[in-house]
């Protein structure tokens, strides 16, 4: 018995230091991803941005979210929808743009000959495809049923891995899985996120004016009389620390 109680011991320690036949994917802050393994990256404020896929054929969907200057001034350069296409196994990946956009005729540039790399662990290129995925018109995009188009086009023998596209946080411990808090251990957790669904287009377009002009600064202010969506934005805004402020105006870009 005492045998057995020691190589059951063993085993559960070489287990754990198995390889897990997994890929994880994370992204540079200017790349938001908007499909990963085939399926839509839902939004949460202060989200991690790597993902598990499991080996194999993968894609991901992605474009450059990021502010750029423009006469003097800055403003939102949202790029177009890209198709990443590469194959690999139990690899750590990156995916960065490689290309310097700073200005506005970097960002134009870069539309017009998009370059990303892709690194693994080892800071080794990996390989991959890339196209532009066309866009098949309407008021709002549907990347998941444009990117079931393009590869009936142009890959119409890939077979992408069936299970479906799982965020790193929800691979730990139930108990590192609670929601972040603002500052505040008495604040609700994801009430800036309520608000900005409260809001209105109007509401978010100057809220993000706000935010920015006021990103270096200790707070931000919104004019009295403005609606409450707008006012409580702003609390919660001010509230948040400064590393949630950053993910906020980094979510603020690509809307």
């Amino acid at each position: 018995m005492k045998v057995m109680k020691k190589l059951f011991v063993v085993g559960a320690v070489i287990a754990s230091f198995a390889p897990r036949a997994e890929v994880s994917v994370d992204f540079h802050s200017d790349i938001s991803p908007l499909l990963v393994g085939g399926e839509e990256v839902g939004y949460s404020f202060f989200a991690k941005s790597d993902y598990v896929l499991p080996d194999g054929n993968n894609q991901v969907v992605l474009r450059v979210s990021k502010l750029v200057e423009k006469l003097g001034e800055r403003e939102k350069f949202n790029s177009k929808a890209f198709v990443l296409t590469f194959n690999q196994a139990n690899e750590e990946l990156f995916i960065e743009p490689d290309a310097k956009i700073v200005r506005v005729e970097h960002a134009e540039a870069f539309d017009e000959n998009p370059k990303f790399s892709v690194k693994d662990s080892q800071g080794k290129e990996v390989k991959f495809e890339l196209a532009e995925l066309p866009n098949l018109g309407g008021i709002t995009r549907d990347y998941e049923k444009e990117l079931a188009k393009f590869n009936k086009k142009n890959y119409p023998n890939l077979v992408v891995a069936a299970t479906a596209t799982t965020s790193a946080a929800a691979t730990k411990p139930e108990a590192e899985k609670a929601p972040i808090k603002l500052a505040s251990e008495t604040k609700q957790p994801n009430m800036f996120e309520y608000w900005l669904k409260q809001a209105s287009a109007e509401d978010i377009e100057q809220f993000a004016q706000i935010a920015f002009e006021g990103r270096k600064q200790a707070s931000i202010s919104v004019p009295k009389g403005e609606s409450q969506a707008l006012q409580m934005l702003g609390y919660w805004y001010n509230q948040a620390s400064v590393e949630e402020r950053k993910q906020i105006l980094s979510h603020l870009i690509t809307l």
